[in-house]
């Protein structure tokens, strides 16, 4: 396997573990999550306390795939071809 291969392949394995590891989280954690209290009430604040929390989720991943393709375009420009 070429070396200029092995970074992309860690990057997309990278991307589909986090992206297994976050549906895990938000149907096994988030969804499941009790209300607060009885009534209507608490299902609306509990409703939005569980959008809050998968939509912060998100923003995380999202933030770790912005930092994993700056990481790899940095390397990328940094590693001169050898064809040249």
């Amino acid at each position: 396997m070429s070396s200029r291969l092995l970074p992309i392949i860690v990057l997309i394995t990278t991307v589909w573990l986090l992206i297994f590891a976050g549906s895990y989280t938000i149907f096994q954690l988030i969804v499941t999550f009790p209300d607060f209290y009885p009534g209507l009430e608490g299902r609306i604040v509990t409703s939005i306390f569980k959008v809050g929390i998968s939509g912060l989720l998100v923003l995380f991943w999202l933030y770790i795939m912005w930092t994993l393709r700056n990481f790899y375009v940095k390397r990328r420009l940094l590693i001169k071809p050898a064809e040249e």
